[in-house]
């Protein structure tokens, strides 16, 4: 079994103490495909630096767009997905903060599939492991949102699902406040993340 880790990646300083501790047989980082060139420049210079370091350490990389919460939760879902039966861990530590965010979501939507997410704190180089609270939905809300998803009424929904008016409505009231649907039954970022 091959032992994964899929980071975020800024100085190195923190994915040393991970490659470190893991002994991972692959890293993964997470790149921006809009960071600025000098920030691309100093990320390039680090991740061959860390390449020379460890050598039998095989380096992959996946882009997502900086500031999309929803696209850089779909980058490291479908890379969580690539690694099935492997021993898979996130790492969080360095990058930008949306970028460790959606990391993390990934997590939440993925926790079975993987060991864990991690943060390294730089006052003791100990590893954190991060809570992965649930982020799932029941089946019958996951029906309703992926019919809203499509562009459908709640009326609509009644009518398809077979479902009582008042059980769709009190579903939509609640992935409202759950945060999953605008006030204007829109799908939030939270709401595309959960139908993952």
């Amino acid at each position: 079994m091959v032992k994964t880790v899929i980071s975020t990646v800024y100085s190195g300083e923190a994915v040393k103490l991970v490659l470190s501790t893991f002994k991972p047989d692959k890293m993964v980082f997470l790149l921006a495909k809009d960071s600025n060139p000098d920030d691309e420049t100093k990320i390039r210079k680090v991740m061959g630096s860390l390449s020379r370091a460890f050598p039998k350490v095989q380096f992959e990389e996946i882009t997502s767009t900086m500031y999309d919460l929803v696209d850089v939760t779909k980058t490291v879902v479908d890379a969580i997905k690539k690694e099935k039966g492997n021993q898979v861990y996130l790492h969080v530590t360095e990058g930008r903060k949306t970028m460790s965010l959606g990391m993390l979501y990934a997590g939440y939507v993925k926790k079975h599939d993987i060991e864990g997410a991690y943060y390294a704190v730089e006052e003791n180089y100990n590893m954190l492991k991060l809570p992965l609270p649930d982020f799932s939905i029941t089946s019958s809300k996951k029906e309703i949102l992926l019919m809203i998803k499509k562009g459908m009424k709640p009326k609509d929904i009644v009518e398809k699902t077979k479902k009582s008016t008042a059980i769709v409505y009190a579903h939509i009231k609640e992935m409202k406040k759950e945060g999953y649907l605008t006030e204007d039954n829109e799908l939030t970022d939270a709401g595309k993340i959960v139908l993952m």
